[in-house]
């Protein structure tokens, strides 16, 4: 309960704390309205010219029945980030063995989720977050 809570305190992230959680990715990598995971030409989001600077991530896919599915690893072509369509090719890739019936509403996204294995860890949805999607229920 929240009235039984005690502030410890509150510190900024250490170096090795900033370069385990790296604060400084974006929350949503990708979201398209139009796209979809099946989707054989993505120059909608290959055009984009934003990157993901990180060597390596984790890409967690749905499963058929909307639950997150195992991690993959996933590395960046040049060593240190991924653009927006290579992201978004590796993404589909990962995606394309555990699609089913179940589809997360419109078009796709690629959203921060924590850590795996100490590397970076997204999972694949719609255009709207699995986040946006529990508030959105809540506030009915």
């Amino acid at each position: 309960m929240i009235e039984e809570a005690v502030h410890l305190r509150t510190a900024p992230l250490a170096a090795d704390e900033l370069a385990v959680h790296r604060p400084d990715l974006p929350y949503a990598a990708v979201r398209d309205l139009v796209m979809t995971w099946s989707s054989g030409d993505a120059g909608r989001v290959t055009d984009a010219p934003a990157e993901l600077s990180a060597a390596q991530i984790y890409l967690l896919p749905f499963g058929p029945g909307g639950g997150t599915k195992a991690g993959v690893r996933v590395a960046a072509d040049n060593g240190s980030a991924f653009t927006v369509g290579e992201l978004f090719r590796k993404a589909q890739a990962v995606q394309a063995g555990h699609s089913g019936h179940v589809l997360p509403g419109a078009g796709v996204g690629i959203y921060r989720c924590g850590l795996q294995r100490g590397l970076p860890a997204y999972y694949l949805w719609g255009a709207v977050s699995r986040l946006h999607e529990h508030l959105a229920a809540h506030r009915r």
